[in-house]
């Protein structure tokens, strides 16, 4: 929630009819961590889609830079909870993390995000 009250323009409902999924999740994987399939999270208007990749281009401050990257969150169906579900860095690989991934690379990647903010 903290996320939609500091910068609520650079998060986006993904509704269906409007647009499409900004990059592939495996099913098993999300509905691991949701209950839901990805199709069903975007059927039923609980995903959502932040991207900070237009930040690629920018000069680093004092020698540092962040990762420009995007990630995907959702509205938990029981306890209608903000949450992270998917995170891509778009360095190199395009890596894709969820909080399924380990407790120190799941970290990373959110300070990763919360950086772009």
């Amino acid at each position: 929630m903290q996320r939609l009250s500091n910068s609520p323009y650079r998060v986006r409902r993904l509704v269906p009819g409007s647009g499409s999924l900004p990059f592939t999740i495996d099913d098993s994987t999300v509905t691991t961590i949701t209950g839901r399939t990805l199709q069903q999270l975007f059927q039923g208007g609980r995903l959502f889609h932040a991207d900070y990749r237009d930040q690629t281009g920018l000069s680093p401050t004092f020698g540092r830079y962040t990762a420009s990257s995007d990630a995907c969150f959702y509205i938990d169906a029981e306890s209608g909870n903000f949450l992270p579900l998917v995170i891509r860095t778009n360095v190199g690989s395009n890596l894709i993390y969820t909080p399924l991934d380990g407790p120190g690379e799941w970290l990373l990647v959110k300070i990763l995000v919360n950086v772009c903010q």
